[in-house]
């Protein structure tokens, strides 16, 4: 681990923030997955989300470990790039931005991640918008220059821009356990004060599948307490009787030091 943080502090050029629309956020579309479950295979199916919004997929379950995966290769995108066009990025680039070494897993995990963006396909309603879409065409890897080539979904690219935006610290979040406590981290920097939220409610929104409600509360209390450590919210927090989680965000800026894994971390 201490390898690895050295080598993840030590890329000044590797940019931390990005901007992301919220419904990957605020929806169950990257669930929550622990390593013993088999992913899901969906045929148009309704997906939960914050009431805004209006989503089904269809294809191969995606989870948090895919939206770091995606995440990393956004991060070196330009903001002021125009739409539409494709995305070339180095497999040592997402490595850093998953806070990871190389490795044969890791490789085939970030191109089993890639695949899946190019077969699973989500309809969503928001507004008077309505978009249907993958979110890439295609994608290539080359071994001569260790990169993949990723171009990106014209009619995603519409949704990313008609969609509001969450500024998101990507080290920070893909430092993290790859469950719940990253979910819960992505949710929660859409907001600015941090509205009370059911635990029932948590549950269907982060897409759990968790066999039971008092293992996915111990989770919760784990997550919870990971985010305090971090500075991400203030050490106030508490879950009431009646299965309300209050929480506030901290004003400081939280550590950007990875975070040992714990049992809800994910496997692709």
């Amino acid at each position: 681990m201490e390898a690895a943080e050295k080598k993840y502090t030590n890329t000044p050029n590797l940019k931390a923030i990005i901007q992301t629309p919220e419904f990957y956020l605020r929806s169950s579309l990257f669930s929550v997955r622990n390593r013993s479950q088999k992913r899901k295979q969906y045929t148009s199916e309704n997906l939960i989300a914050t009431d805004h919004y209006t989503m089904k997929i269809t294809g191969e379950q995606l989870d948090q470990h895919d939206m770091a995966v995606l995440f990393s290769a956004l991060l070196t995108k330009d903001n002021n790039q125009g739409h539409n066009q494709e995305l070339v990025v180095s497999l040592q680039q997402i490595l850093r931005g998953l806070n990871t070494t190389d490795g044969s897993s890791q490789r085939r995990a970030i191109n089993n991640s890639f695949q899946r963006f190019t077969e699973v396909t989500f309809d969503i309603v928001f507004g008077h918008e309505k978009f249907t879409t993958t979110q890439l065409n295609s994608f290539d890897y080359s071994a001569k220059t260790k990169a993949f080539t990723l171009i990106l979904s014209d009619e995603y690219e519409n949704l990313c821009a008609a969609d509001a935006l969450t500024t998101l610290n990507i080290k920070e979040r893909n430092s993290l356990p790859q469950g719940l406590t990253s979910w819960l981290y992505g949710y929660w920097s859409t907001f600015n004060q941090l509205p009370p939220l059911q635990i029932d409610e948590l549950y269907k929104l982060c897409g759990s599948a968790s066999s039971n409600m008092s293992t996915f509360k111990r989770s919760l209390t784990m997550a919870l307490s990971t985010l305090e450590n971090i500075g991400f919210i203030q050490p106030n927090w508490n879950i009431s009787k009646p299965g309300f989680i209050f929480a506030s965000k901290t004003l400081t800026t939280p550590s950007t030091t990875p975070i040992s894994k714990t049992e809800e971390e994910v496997i692709a």
